[in-house]
């Protein structure tokens, strides 16, 4: 029996059924199948091995995108991390600085108009374009705004500029 807030009862179990379904040799999830009361929220965080990358989740069949996800456990759910191999992919990375204290701030990006994400990702060889957040909280100095962003050579670049990628690529946002 559940009672809820608003004055509603319901009698029932209470508990809902998570069930998560993946490949261990590709990678893993922080949660196994179990059952959760009614209502419990959960964060689920794929992990990909070495060689694999997150591409997305299916939740009850559909596509739903970032490496942690919320799950409200009001009805039984399905999930299952859709990991691919990153054979032939060249690594990009973005990390986040601050100028104003010199700190790291994060790793975040989004290519080709995706989503913004965790870095690093995984792309073919060829032009992409790249964007880092707008602002950043920074412990010192609170927002700080987008500045540029940098490759190992020193190449400046705008938010969704087009980059040619050949190989494993490191890229540095600074803000202030």
């Amino acid at each position: 029996m559940v009672i809820f807030g608003d004055g509603n009862l319901y009698i029932g179990s209470g508990l809902r059924y998570l069930t998560v379904n993946y490949d261990s040799s590709e990678g893993s999830v922080n949660y196994g199948n179990g059952a959760w009361f009614y209502n419990t929220q959960l964060w689920l965080t794929a992990t990909p091995n070495s060689g694999y990358q997150l591409s997305y989740w299916l939740v009850d069949g559909q596509q739903v995108y970032g490496s942690t996800i919320g799950i409200t456990m009001n009805q039984d759910h399905t999930v299952q991390p859709v990991f691919t191999s990153t054979a032939g992919l060249h690594q990009l990375s973005m990390d986040e600085y601050s100028s104003e204290s010199n700190s790291y701030l994060g790793s975040y990006i989004s290519v080709d108009g995706g989503s913004m994400g965790w870095s690093p990702v995984y792309v073919t060889e060829g032009w992409h374009t790249v964007s880092a957040p707008t602002s950043m909280f920074d412990p010192y100095y609170g927002e700080v705004y987008f500045g540029g962003i940098y490759d190992s050579n020193g190449n400046y670049y705008n938010n969704g500029d087009s980059i040619y990628i050949s190989s494993d690529t490191s890229l540095y946002a600074y803000y202030g």
